[in-house]
């Protein structure tokens, strides 16, 4: 609340400038990772309050347009869980307001698992006493006490995987599966179930609109040329097959600057992606300036708190200039005294 006359001044200075927030999940689990569908609806029904929200097309629009519009916002959704469908689909209708669905399209055809839900799924499964497990050639002490500890634990056997190829990688997984004597169904199940095509044509007929999150969700610089214009190809022309509508866009699996380089920036537009995401945080000012195969998107977190407000106003992004110009000016000031 002290933050109140912060935010509405950072949304005032920041006003030309355009905002993209990802979300994953929105659903009820005891997870820090993952948003509730009451927290989702009070973010939901600020941003309708406070912005401009748009559609994909009308984003690419004001991009090609380079057109600026005051507080615009794209609300944004990666891999295509079905938690998108039942819990934030109706929010957004209830509010009149679109969004987009970046499709892993594997996942949605329920051929393929995300891979690191399957962690989730094993540590689930494990009584709180398992304390420790080799997994993929490295000893870890896991901590199931609670969901944060959950979280934790899963993100360090997440890094460790992510550095592995494919192969090994499933292979680490199925073998520490298999010494704590649990099966990994065949397809994704129960809260880590995809969309449906059917629930995707629906949500395109209202203001749902959908692109590319790749075939497998596999990490794009760590491919071979070949297999990364296979990921962004075959995503692209499924999804096209499924809702007889071009597809432009994409966003690449993780997004952060490791995730994607140059030669799949080259590769994304070779395949016909006009324009594609990271999770790089980014407040768009100037569209003439915009790196179109590298466009940046905000992380809301899980709570209608002071980050989120920090981090959608522009407040965050003031406070990180400020900190950069700082120094500078002090450097300045030294040398002119």
């Amino acid at each position: 609340m002290l933050l109140r006359p912060f935010h509405s001044l950072a949304r005032i200075i920041s006003r030309n400038h355009f905002r993209i927030l990802f979300y994953h999940r929105v659903n009820t689990s005891k997870n820090p990772f993952i948003i509730d569908p009451a927290q989702f609806e009070v973010q939901i029904r600020y941003l309708a309050g406070h912005f401009n929200i748009l559609g994909l097309s009308e984003f690419l629009d004001l991009i090609a347009g380079r057109k600026p519009i005051r507080n615009g916002l794209l609300i944004t959704f990666d891999d295509g869980y079905q938690d998108n469908y039942t819990h934030a689909y109706p929010v957004l209708k209830k509010y009149g307001l679109p969004a987009a669905i970046f499709l892993t399209t594997d996942f949605i055809d329920g051929t393929h698992w995300l891979w690191f839900d399957k962690i989730r799924y094993v540590l689930e499964a494990l009584p709180s006493g398992t304390p420790t497990a080799e997994i993929g050639g490295r000893k870890f002490t896991l901590n199931l006490t609670d969901e944060i500890a959950k979280g934790e634990t899963r993100l360090r056997i997440y890094l460790h995987l992510n550095s592995l190829d494919y192969r090994p990688r499933m292979e680490a997984i199925l073998t520490w599966a298999g010494r704590m004597n649990l099966a990994i169904p065949d397809k994704p199940v129960g809260e880590y179930a995809p969309l449906s095509w059917d629930q995707v044509r629906e949500m395109a007929k209202n203001r749902i609109e959908f692109g590319s999150h790749t075939r497998s969700h596999e990490i794009l610089s760590h491919l071979k040329p070949m297999d990364a214009v296979h990921e962004f190809a075959h995503s692209k022309k499924r999804i096209e097959t499924e809702l007889q509508r071009p597809v432009c866009t994409v966003a690449y699996p993780n997004g952060q600057s490791s995730d994607y380089n140059e030669e799949t920036k080259r590769l994304a537009q070779q395949c016909g992606y006009h324009y594609a995401f990271t999770t790089q945080s980014e407040l768009i000012g100037d569209f003439r300036k915009l790196d179109r195969l590298a466009i940046g998107r905000i992380f809301p977190g899980v709570q209608c708190d002071d980050f989120f407000r920090s981090n959608i106003t522009g407040l965050n992004s003031i406070k990180k200039n400020i900190k950069e110009i700082l120094p500078k000016y002090r450097s300045f000031l030294k040398a002119a005294v």
